[in-house]
């Protein structure tokens, strides 16, 4: 009674292994999910023309006042209306200031907005 208990206890274990392996080799053939891009490994594409609009992006420049230097932020999400649909993104410091009196700064902000809407 003892053997046959060990031996579908065996047939079990060596199951859920093989099991587990196929699960496994699947995922690391599934497509990558991410922020609504997927990627599916490495796609050479070799000297062809074909471009995948997968996200569209566009270019902004903005500038903002802070009381100060140090309330600088080194990122900013920034979000605008264009062209019928909202756009939006982090814009990143680019270091740059400009005095403007009293103790106010201006500071430039830049980055890639993506479409959101």
């Amino acid at each position: 009674m003892k053997k046959r208990k060990l031996f579908l206890l065996t047939v079990v274990i060596i199951g859920i292994l093989f099991q587990s392996s196929k699960v496994c080799m699947a995922a690391e053939t599934a497509p990558f999910f991410e922020n609504g891009i997927v990627e599916i490994g490495n796609i050479d594409l070799g000297e062809s023309d074909l471009q995948l609009p997968l996200v569209k992006k566009k270019s902004k420049t903005v500038k903002r006042t802070y009381p100060n230097k140090q309330s600088i932020p080194g990122g900013i999400y920034y979000e605008e209306y264009i062209d019928g649909h909202m756009w939006g993104g982090i814009l990143d410091w680019t270091g740059e200031i400009k005095n403007v009196g009293y103790g106010v700064v201006e500071a430039t902000f830049s980055g890639k907005l993506k479409m959101i809407d």
